[in-house]
């Protein structure tokens, strides 16, 4: 089975992003990775260059104001930054496709996999707001635009060891269900 992962650089003034940081550390894994800018469009227009055809798609977000992983299982069409994107752009409501639905869902089963993620203890739950920002944008066009099952993972600003060990035991487990259910 072939999963791609993507993470983002820093942006907002912060010199490490959680998701870069956590996708580093698990590269003992036979999984595809992208490094995406924190731009509008061009998250997008790297994701469609680099992308190789991958059975399932986990994108990987920071979301500094989060205490907790959170899974989303939407994804809104709209822009509408509260900072400026990475190439100073600040977009405020608009859509991301005029001519589409205001919300697209994951087609994966995220009740079910959270259920088996929080089988032991409360780690990861499910959220519905991915946001306006550059995370949105990427899921919604990725929701939109591939037939992939894909999902959207939201990390707090991790910034110990400690953390990201758990962490990368999470998505681990992420990926040990991914090939269980989407074989």
């Amino acid at each position: 089975m072939k999963i791609l992962m993507t993470c983002f650089e820093p942006f907002g003034g912060f010199t490490t992003n959680s998701s870069y940081e956590a996708l580093r550390r698990l590269n003992n894994l036979d999984i595809d990775r992208i490094n995406l800018p924190v731009s509008y469009p061009d998250a997008y227009v790297v994701l469609r260059q680099l992308i190789k055809e991958p059975d399932f798609i986990i994108l990987l977000g920071m979301a500094a104001t989060r205490e907790k992983i959170s899974i989303e299982d939407r994804a809104k069409n709209l822009l509408d930054f509260k900072i400026p994107d990475n190439h100073s752009q600040i977009i405020k409501q608009r859509k991301i496709a005029d001519e589409e639905q205001d919300i697209l869902y994951s087609k994966v089963d995220i009740d079910k996999m959270i259920c088996y993620l929080n089988k032991d203890e409360d780690l990861v739950y499910k959220s519905n707001d991915a946001g306006s920002y550059i995370c949105n944008y990427i899921y919604f066009k990725v929701l939109q635009m591939l037939d992939t099952p894909s999902i959207f993972i939201h990390i707090p600003n991790y910034q110990t060891d400690k953390e990201f060990d758990k962490l990368e035991i999470i998505l681990k487990e992420i990926i040990n269900y991914i090939k269980g259910e989407y074989k």
